[in-house]
């Protein structure tokens, strides 16, 4: 129903395989701190947003961001998935401070998943992982822009961290690994560099 831009189906079966899930959970004593509840809720999230029905997506993210927060911190391809679909969100009810705030939140995630996951990997094989770690936000955040100069600055700077990846990512990082007051990003970026060399 997806594919047929046929929403309110897809929300009602989505929502049929989350009740179901729920009720199989509580009939063998699980609490809901469960990945297939926060998938299928994200599922609900993403089908809201494309209805337009922001209240709805809102909540539904925040969900699934506060549950991959708590329980899986380090899956930052889902957490950059959901938000995403937040900032989206934020963009349709044009709540500037929200886009910016989550748009530095993932920013910060994407630099961390890619640090993690690019140890022992050639520039080539870096420059693919960082394409797929790039789910479109920071062409939201570019649009978004265009129409409301206060986040100018924002779009700019996720240009040059783009940029700054494809031309000369390793200097850029490391200037600004050391620059961040991020002790988990640090640690990160030292492993990299202990597994490069």
């Amino acid at each position: 129903y997806y594919h047929k831009g046929e929403y309110d189906k897809s929300i009602v079966y989505i929502q049929e395989a989350l009740d179901s899930r729920r009720n199989w959970l509580h009939e063998n004593g699980f609490t809901d701190e469960d990945v297939w509840i926060a998938l299928y809720t994200g599922n609900l999230a993403d089908e809201y947003a494309r209805k337009g029905d922001y209240d709805s997506a809102e909540r539904h993210y925040l969900y699934c961001l506060d549950f991959y927060q708590r329980l899986y911190p380090n899956r930052g391809k889902e957490i950059m998935h959901l938000l995403d679909g937040l900032i989206s969100v934020y963009q349709g009810q044009g709540k500037t401070d929200k886009v910016r705030e989550n748009v530095e939140l993932f920013s910060s995630i994407q630099l961390k998943t890619f640090l993690q996951e690019a140890q022992g990997m050639t520039k080539r094989q870096r420059a693919d992982l960082l394409g797929g770690l790039d789910n479109g936000t920071m062409e939201i955040v570019s649009q978004f822009a265009l129409d409301n100069p206060d986040l100018s600055d924002l779009a700019y700077n996720a240009a040059l961290i783009h940029k700054g990846f494809s031309i000369s990512y390793e200097m850029w990082m490391r200037d600004n690994v050391l620059k961040a007051d991020d002790s988990e990003l640090k640690k990160a970026y030292a492993a990299f560099k202990d597994a490069e060399s």
